[in-house]
């Protein structure tokens, strides 16, 4: 289906990737006026400390659909993404990384399927070119994305993605939720699928991600996406309890009946459990609440523009 009124918003962080930016605005721009739809491209500049302003300000002379969002420091890729949605003007966007690892030619792929009708189209590296310390920790964030989303990815951790404009509008009351994107998407979409994309090897500049990021990301996307590890712990607790006041229960009758002599070994560690699985009750059901909170305090503080430049 070809969609006249379809606008494609291209949103993509920038941090540090000054030697990638004239390949990257060249192409980008071309697959997009070949395209033949209207556009615009946001770049979020993550506090860059190199050249990556004055070169995007450079195209930007030349295409006046380039918009520029400076934020006031590194927040990270995925703020820096939330804020590029918050200022779109079109009604499909696509997410992409500003390395070159992926292709602006596949972005036609992406708007096809929103066409077709899905609310979300996920990115799937199929021939990946990261070391396996990178894919180690992705591997594993995307099988706990598989299962706490309930709709089965082979790559939740790619840049490219692409998202009808009805399914974020919002977005601002997931607080952290927010910055894990696709998961949330693939959550909030009433359909969704995968197109294969290409994936190039990284020729200029350096990753800003290694094993201990990403490991950090696993655990981040844990705490802000889900309670679980709260209710384990809570779950945990109700075990305790339960099982040190039945054994002190028939404790008590065995000795009434007379059928063990006193064992204050096992009163003492009845003792410490009952109180150990109180401490896990407490502590499962204060982290949950502490979880509500910490998201509604992050609706509207996960990062700070200081400049929007646009012609």
């Amino acid at each position: 289906m070809n969609n006249p009124d379809t606008f494609i918003s291209v949103i993509i962080p920038i941090y540090n990737e000054e030697e990638n930016i004239d390949e990257l605005c060249v192409s980008l721009t071309k697959v997009l006026e070949d395209y033949k739809k209207e556009y615009e491209i946001i770049f979020v500049d993550d506090g860059s400390s190199d050249q990556s302003i004055g070169l995007l300000k450079k195209y930007q002379d030349t295409n006046n659909k380039i918009k520029i969002i400076k934020l006031t420091k590194n927040y990270g890729q995925h703020i820096a993404l939330i804020a590029g949605i918050e200022h779109i003007k079109g009604n499909i966007i696509v997410t992409m990384d500003g390395d070159l690892q992926n292709s602006p030619k596949d972005i036609p792929k992406f708007i096809n399927k929103i066409e077709e009708g899905y609310d979300f189209v996920s990115g799937w590296r199929v021939n990946r070119y990261d070391p396996v310390l990178r894919k180690i920790p992705s591997y594993v964030l995307n099988k706990i994305i598989c299962k706490i989303t309930g709709v089965n990815f082979h790559d939740y951790n790619c840049g490219m993605n692409a998202v009808r404009k009805s399914i974020i509008e919002n977005m601002d009351k997931y607080g952290e939720m927010r910055k894990f994107f696709p998961a949330l998407m693939a959550k909030l979409a009433n359909s969704c699928c995968e197109v294969q994309v290409e994936h190039n090897a990284r020729a200029k500049g350096k990753s800003k991600y290694d094993f201990l990021k990403l490991v950090g990301l696993v655990a981040d996307f844990i705490t802000s996406f889900t309670v679980k590890p709260f209710r384990v712990l809570g779950v945990t607790g109700s075990f305790l309890v339960s099982l040190s006041t039945f054994f002190g229960i028939i404790f008590i009758i065995a000795r009434l009946f007379g059928l063990t002599g006193p064992i204050p070994q096992v009163l003492f560690i009845l003792l410490i459990s009952f109180l150990s699985g109180i401490q896990f009750l407490i502590l499962g059901f204060m982290g949950e609440y502490l979880i509500r909170i910490y998201q509604l305090l992050q609706r509207e503080t996960l990062f700070q523009v200081e400049t929007i430049i646009e012609k």
